[in-house]
């Protein structure tokens, strides 16, 4: 257009450089690599197999924000009730639990995980513990009133012995709440991990419950994920005037165009005609008791 129009040759040059310049980007290794955006990778330098636990300051805080999600839906019925958390990781969740209950127990398999976690949260009400959840819980029968489990389930060699140990340390109206990966969505994935030993599609995950609690609800639950850009400005410390400058030096100009990955949880009701990828089963009532 601007030799055709203008007769601007040198303009013309300057578009056809810019072109090929990023002609070449997008068709070499780092355009290659960005056309096909993994998020976790890409926002949180977050390496295959290190989304199975959390470790402080290695994750962007939002990932740890975005696993909390879940524990949101059951904060308003824990005020002032004894709880239990199976798969604790670090304890950012049993410490959010702890704002509102009156105790929280929260047990992890790793040794290194419930050390970060104690140190970080030496909460009066909030007690952490190594402990194998696929085994009775190291507290008296009928002592707690919900039991939480957040994408644990999956990664035990199986799940029966974790569900009875739940359904013993409740109280006769008490409620085990798990999440977990739906098998009906992440089965490849499933088979691939080498975390997820146990998986679970939803009726698999019904049959299982109601053998040791009398009622079995499970919804599900989605992450849309998207790519949000929009422009940021990162102001100088001095303004322009109070700068020493020397001509020649590069000049930055402060204004970028910034991308970030914005996840947004949502509840799928069940016969919602939708295949989830998260199941959020809540149990309630443990069979034995009246």
């Amino acid at each position: 257009m601007a030799l055709v129009r203008y007769r601007d040759v040198h303009y013309a040059r300057r578009l056809i450089g810019r072109a090929a310049a990023n002609l070449r980007l997008v068709s070499g290794a780092l355009g290659a690599r960005y056309l096909r955006i993994d998020p976790y990778r890409d926002f949180g330098g977050v390496a295959d197999g290190d989304c199975e636990r959390f470790v402080a300051g290695r994750q962007p805080a939002g990932f740890v924000r975005m696993n909390l999600a879940p524990y949101h839906l059951v904060l308003d019925e824990v005020a002032g009730r004894t709880l239990v958390e199976a798969g604790c990781n670090e304890g950012y969740g049993a410490a959010l639990l702890a704002r509102r209950a009156a105790q929280v127990h929260a047990f992890d398999l790793s040794s290194e995980a419930i050390a970060a976690a104690r140190a970080r949260y030496p909460l009066p009400n909030l007690a952490f513990a190594v402990h194998d959840v696929a085994t009775p819980f190291p507290l008296p029968d009928a002592s707690a009133d919900l039991v939480f489990s957040s994408e644990t389930i999956e990664h035990l060699r199986e799940g029966r012995g974790f569900i009875a140990a739940a359904a013993k340390v409740l109280k006769p109206d008490g409620r085990l709440v798990i999440k977990t990966p739906n098998d009906a969505y992440n089965r490849l994935e499933n088979r691939l991990n080498p975390y997820h030993t146990n998986s679970y599609d939803e009726a698999r995950l019904h049959a299982e419950l109601a053998e040791a609690f009398h009622e079995v609800a499970i919804e599900g639950i989605t992450y849309q994920t998207d790519l949000v850009s929009a422009p940021e400005d990162r102001p100088e410390p001095a303004p322009p005037e109070a700068r020493d400058y020397r001509f020649g030096d590069p000049i930055e100009i402060d204004r970028v165009l910034v991308t970030r990955m914005v996840v947004t949880p949502r509840r799928v009701p069940p016969g919602a005609g939708e295949v989830p990828e998260y199941l959020f089963a809540r149990a309630s009532r443990p069979r034995g008791r009246a």
